[in-house]
């Protein structure tokens, strides 16, 4: 934790008085009041207090501009006004994230009298948590740099080391994630600990996703299969917040174990361990009813789908609107489904493989849905991501006969045979196969499975990964089959009763 005393107090606009000074020495609290000019240190501090006691409200209003600041410090502020209208005046100026959850118990706001100990014993029992190490030294690769906002929270994160080496990880969209050699100040155990991931992203996402490892991990994913969370190193803030925890050492991302044909035993590891604690859920309630895609409905979002994709899938044959094909969707027949936590972002870098074993990363989406949903997500991605690698991009014509077999209408609820394997390609029909046959057992009506694929096709049409022209062609490749499977499902009968795949 913090290695220095956060005892300091700022005090802007009215001065305290005789007996709020007392209380304040009593606690062993520093009051420190400052003009404009002066230099504030956050570091030192454990709350701030803006005291609009007439005739001293514009003194007060005026250090306003440090509030976010301060929170995202971790102090405690205290807004104390002479009447309503004073109070709704400093309201203005506090941004709005402030009084959501996360930072509204920050924030008190006191009108009218006060009793002389009240502020005091309350920023008492505030812990500030972690300072800024201004002193921290921290290494990135060559051309990547930080952002000031993210290296304070990464000075805070780590204010009990004295370096800290970066090194970028892949798979995310929004957030930026690295694996993290820290040395320690003091340790008796020695200055090296075991490497860290960080994650910095905007702070109400970092606050869920901390929320989640507590709501759907800790009493349900096996400790050792899943990262641990290093609580005092999470810190959020007004814009970005910060997740440390454990990183998986001597390992590997289940897509580089997939590339290198070792797929089908992770992804078996993954859902039958790994998971078996969330997936046993489903069958302790009666299957829900209705249309598959309101239950996902936001894997795709038809108004977020690149026009730019949408043309160009019209070069591989005729294709629905996204606005058409998501009425078609939830137009289908009633279905069937069971529920259980899911991940919500599967995909074969939030999974990291070493040994025997599957280690699930990345909870920020995780929540109850369709069993089917995360099995068609990890299908569908592993099918159109393009491989990081030149040497391992199969010639264009061979990937588009093999998707086009594997997600043809008639065949995106079978497993694929291994007789007829493709050189090159022999990796992604195994892993369908066993993708196919874990759908396979859990589906409660014929066309679960194939909307669950069906809408994370499309899904694969709301983004571009830069100006990868392989990556853009298997996009609109994956709308184009979407298109063909939701029209399909839309115009054949199908039974309700149960029925596997």
């Amino acid at each position: 934790m913090s290695a220095i005393s956060r005892d300091v107090v700022y005090w802007f606009g009215a001065a305290p008085t005789d007996d709020e000074r007392l209380e304040f020495q009593r606690r062993n609290l520093a009051i420190r009041t400052t003009a404009i000019e002066d230099a504030i240190d956050f570091n030192m501090a454990k709350a701030v207090v803006y005291c609009a006691r007439l005739p001293y409200v514009s003194a007060a209003s005026a250090r306003l501009n440090l509030f976010s600041c301060a929170l995202n410090h971790g102090l405690m502020v205290y807004l104390l006004a002479a009447d309503d209208a004073i109070q709704a005046h400093l309201q203005q100026e506090v941004p709005d994230v402030a009084r959501k959850e996360y930072l509204a118990r920050l924030v008190r706001s006191r009108t009218g009298i006060v009793p002389s100990y009240e502020c005091a014993e309350n920023i008492a029992r505030h812990n500030a948590g972690r300072h800024a190490n201004v002193t921290l030294q921290i290494y990135t690769p060559p051309g990547l740099h930080l952002k000031p906002e993210q290296e304070f929270f990464l000075r805070r994160a780590f204010s009990d080391c004295t370096v800290l080496t970066l090194e970028p990880l892949s798979g995310g969209l929004s957030a930026t994630t690295f694996s993290a050699q820290a040395t320690l100040i003091a340790s008796e155990a020695g200055p090296r600990p075991l490497p860290f991931f960080v994650k910095l992203d905007e702070a109400h996402k970092i606050l869920t996703e901390s929320n989640n490892y507590v709501n759907y991990a800790t009493h349900h994913i096996p400790w050792y299969l899943r990262p641990n969370l290093d609580r005092s190193r999470c810190l959020y803030g007004v814009d970005l917040g910060i997740l440390v925890g454990s990183f998986v050492v001597q390992s590997e991302s289940l897509w580089e174990a997939v590339l290198s044909g070792k797929g089908p035993r992770y992804i078996h590891a993954l859902f039958e361990d790994t998971l078996m604690g969330w997936r046993s859920q489903a069958y302790s309630c009666q299957p829900a009813t209705g249309r598959l895609a309101n239950s996902l409905h936001d894997v795709f979002k038809w108004d977020k789908v690149l026009d730019k994709i949408v043309c160009r899938a019209e070069q591989h044959g005729a294709v629905r609107s996204p606005k058409d094909l998501w009425e078609q969707l939830i137009n289908l027949p009633e279905q069937k489904w069971r529920e259980a936590p899911m991940h919500g972002d599967m995909h074969a870098e939030n999974v990291r493989v070493r040994n025997n074993d599957a280690i699930i990363i990345d909870l920020a989406n995780a929540r109850i849905g369709p069993l089917c949903a995360d099995v068609a997500s990890l299908e569908v991605w592993l099918a159109f991501q393009v491989p990081g690698s030149i040497k391992q991009i199969p010639h264009r014509s061979v990937w588009t006969q093999v998707v086009k077999h594997l997600f043809s209408p008639a065949e995106v609820t079978r497993s694929p045979t291994l007789a007829n394997t493709d050189v090159g390609l022999d990796w992604l029909r195994a892993c369908v196969r066993q993708t196919r046959m874990i759908a396979g057992v859990i589906c409660e009506c014929d066309s679960e499975y194939a909307t669950a694929v069906a809408l994370h096709l499309l899904r694969r049409a709301q983004y571009l990964d830069g100006a990868n022209e392989e990556d853009e062609y298997r996009r609109s490749y994956a709308y184009f089959l979407g298109s063909q499977l939701v029209e399909w499902l839309a115009m054949k009968p199908f039974p309700s009763a149960h029925a596997t795949i």
